[in-house]
């Protein structure tokens, strides 16, 4: 539940209402959308350590994937964004849907 009322936030550029929601229970917000809620509110050492966690554990591709766009959208990484912001969101939802069913 946490992650969609997060997931909320973001979508309405609430960045920091964002956060304040992730750092308030920081275990109950899965690490994608915590790494994109922390990229997009400027605290790249955090964003940076929710993506290491992403990219060590067994996760679905897919996850993986919009971890790895996140960051290069956010400049996380060296590399340019290859997907879209309504990608992002759409996959986004995705997880989100496939979680609470």
């Amino acid at each position: 539940m946490r992650d969609v009322l997060v997931a909320l936030e973001l979508r309405r550029n609430r960045t920091l209402e964002a956060r304040r929601l992730v750092e308030l229970a920081p275990e109950e917000v899965s690490n994608v959308v915590a790494l994109h809620v922390l990229a997009a509110s400027h605290r790249p050492g955090q964003a940076r350590i929710r993506l290491d966690r992403i990219r060590n554990a067994p996760g679905p591709a897919d996850v993986i994937e919009l971890a790895e766009e996140i960051a290069r959208r956010h400049q996380l990484t060296a590399e340019t964004p290859r997907h879209s912001k309504a990608w992002i969101t759409g996959v986004e939802r995705q997880i989100l849907l496939a979680e609470a069913a």
